[in-house]
């Protein structure tokens, strides 16, 4: 399939979906035809059609074939960064879970989610079990990439 398949218009970005390899599903970008994990649904303004398009593919085609107005442009780079956020803070746990340093357990309010850590053996001046931070606020919608420290 060849690039370019959406029409040149403004579109309502719907959401932003991004999924790790081992906990995705892969889907096709309806713009390129390639294997994305990374998802931008948006909805034509003129067509009234929902896409699914790589977020690579959005970012090439802004601007170019595919517009957004201003709250849904501020909208999509806010969801991109939260992502990204909890992509980095996932890499952190993994990397702490492999040393053995920490317990992880979560802290859930309607809006956030942060993962409690916990010593899990006498670390210099802390006894197994104390507090030992926490990560930062990460968005509900991204919980589903945390669920192996989720206790």
């Amino acid at each position: 399939m060849k690039k370019g398949n959406l029409p040149k218009q403004e579109y309502k970005l719907i959401n932003v979906c991004m999924q790790t390899i081992e906990n995705g599903v892969p889907y096709t970008c309806d713009d390129c035809g390639r294997t994305i994990f990374n998802i931008a649904t948006i909805k034509g303004k003129s067509d009234n059609k929902t896409y699914s398009v790589g977020l690579s593919c959005v970012k090439k085609l802004l601007n170019k074939s595919i517009y957004f107005d201003l709250n849904d442009m501020f909208e999509y780079e806010r969801q991109e960064s939260e992502y990204r956020k909890a992509i980095n803070t996932l890499k952190w746990l993994k990397e702490k879970e492999e040393k053995g340093i920490y317990d992880f357990s979560l802290w859930k309010n309607d809006e956030c989610f942060c993962i409690q850590l916990h010593f899990k053996k006498d670390f210099g001046g802390y006894k197994k079990g104390y507090y030992g931070g926490s990560t930062s606020f990460l968005e509900l919608n991204t919980m589903n990439l945390f669920v192996k420290y989720i206790k």
